[in-house]
């Protein structure tokens, strides 16, 4: 029976979690590092507060009308 207990076999560090590498162009990682500087974040917590962000809304997408969703869930850079 498992306790939910976190061990050595079952804790996930940041030495092994899946890596995610983008490349942007140059004008958009300055905007990005300015609106990461306005909240007193890094880049990467700033990415990781977005991926959050995008997982909840999906995971609650049948919980919320989809109009609301669909502002949030479609691409906006067309």
């Amino acid at each position: 029976m498992s306790t939910g207990a976190i061990t050595k076999t079952n804790l996930l560090t940041f030495e092994n979690m899946p890596k995610i590498s983008i490349t942007i162009n140059s004008q958009d990682y300055v905007d990005f590092l300015a609106e990461c500087n306005a909240q007193n974040m890094t880049p990467e917590e700033k990415i990781r507060e977005i991926i959050t962000c995008y997982v909840i809304l999906r995971r609650n997408r049948r919980k919320l009308p989809q109009k609301v969703l669909d502002y949030f869930l479609t691409d906006k850079t067309h």
